[in-house]
């Protein structure tokens, strides 16, 4: 690999099984005056000297938030609380997905919204934003985002991302905001019999077929997942989706707003993302050919 990374990408990076990825903050990877070296600390410095016991000439990659940076590293020197390491940042291209997704949950309870965050991760969604929805149970902070944040970072490592999603918290109102703002193409799920009353529709077998193609034709822009918490979306909530709908489809902006369901299938609260969002990705060819 070299410094412009014009030859390599993502995908050779994720092949390369020997080479460890790790994922940390900028606090915990620090860039000192001499060129191609770094000090490495906090969970990464635990994680990738201490518990693997990586030593000098072994080679990993360090993806640093925000960014995110890459570099290719070694350790040099260690100490009780940190190592100096070779650092050799990289410009890989980005041949990861072929389609962008983002996620915005209702805030769901336990383990639940830990599990979504792991697999959502694992399938390489760019984005996890929870929205406190009227039939939500557990309520979401800034902690509780930290927390989940750094559960997307390990499954990141574990499942070769060479990024980690962004983790946070967001109004139910602001996603339409983010979906006018990027002409994003959102799929609201919604219980059978829901969808299709005020909302373009979409379900199991054709409907999701024409999903397929629209999102072929986003020439970059996103896909919002959009899943309520246990309990579904609250029938207010499903009218300001509609609202929102009728603006775009009046021209104030190139978004789509859609429901979408599994056909008769009803998944709970924390698994329907991780469907549709595999779903999406069979379809716009992220799984291979």
């Amino acid at each position: 690999m070299n410094d412009r990374g014009l030859e390599i990408g993502f995908s050779d990076i994720a092949r390369d099984s020997s080479m460890k990825i790790f994922h940390c903050r900028e606090a915990e990877f620090v860039e000192q005056a001499a060129a191609g070296r770094a000090r490495i600390s906090g969970d990464l410095f635990n994680h990738a000297v201490n518990s693997l016991r990586m030593k000098p000439g072994e080679k990993f990659v360090v993806s640093v938030k925000p960014g995110p940076r890459l570099f290719i590293c070694s350790p040099e020197e260690t100490g009780r609380n940190g190592a100096t390491v070779s650092a050799e940042r990289i410009f890989p291209r980005d041949d990861s997905a072929l389609c962008d997704i983002e996620c915005y949950l209702g805030a769901i309870k336990g383990q639940r919204g830990d599990d979504a965050v792991e697999k959502l991760t694992e399938l390489g969604v760019s984005g996890i934003y929870f929205f406190e929805a009227e039939r939500s149970v557990a309520g979401f902070d800034g902690k509780k985002a930290a927390r989940l944040e750094k559960i997307a970072m390990s499954a990141s490592g574990q499942s070769r991302r060479y990024s980690s999603p962004d983790v946070g918290i967001v109004s139910y109102g602001e996603i339409f905001e983010r979906a006018f703002s990027r002409g994003a193409y959102c799929l609201l799920m919604a219980e059978p019999g829901i969808a299709g009353n005020d909302l373009a529709s979409a379900s199991a077998g054709s409907g999701m077929r024409r999903i397929g193609s629209d999102i072929q034709n986003l020439s970059g822009r996103p896909v919002f997942i959009i899943s309520g918490p246990e309990g579904g979306l609250s029938s207010k909530e499903m009218l300001i989706a509609s609202r929102a709908s009728a603006e775009a489809e009046a021209g104030k902006s190139p978004a789509r707003i859609v429901a979408a369901t599994l056909g008769n299938t009803v998944f709970r609260a924390e698994l329907a993302p991780v469907v549709m969002v595999s779903v999406i990705k069979f379809l716009c060819g992220d799984f291979g050919a």
